[in-house]
């Protein structure tokens, strides 16, 4: 039998896992709700690219896919430390975009990991 505890942590890593996937199919489908919904109010972000609020991060990604062709995130290996309430993940990715560039259509690759921290509240 599991220890109470486990069956816990495995559900807390699920729900970082479903964030995730939620996270990239907001992005993929520029959906601002949904991408804004894995975030809390307060929430900032740094992306190196873009620091800030989280809410004004969404308003950002969809003003800079909404003019792609296509768009795909793809998650890869994942690493959750779960420490009570707070949580600490890395989380590598790989994107494919299709853009026009001087009339030009190309496709652009970001590979690259998120480090993030996690609370349940």
């Amino acid at each position: 039998m599991s220890n109470p505890t486990d069956v816990q942590a495995l559900l807390a890593k699920e729900d970082i896992r479903t964030l995730s996937r939620q996270y990239m199919r907001g992005l993929d489908r520029l959906d601002a709700d949904l991408l804004g919904s894995v975030f809390f109010d307060d929430a900032q972000v740094d992306y190196g690219f873009y620091r800030g609020s989280a809410q004004q991060f969404v308003a950002f990604a969809m003003r800079a896919l909404r003019d792609h062709h296509a768009n795909h995130h793809f998650i890869g290996q994942m690493s959750v430390d779960l420490e009570g309430d707070v949580a600490f993940g890395e989380i590598y990715f790989q994107a494919f975009h299709r853009l026009v560039d001087a009339g030009v259509e190309k496709d652009l690759f970001i590979a690259g990991r998120y480090v993030d921290r996690y609370e349940r509240r």
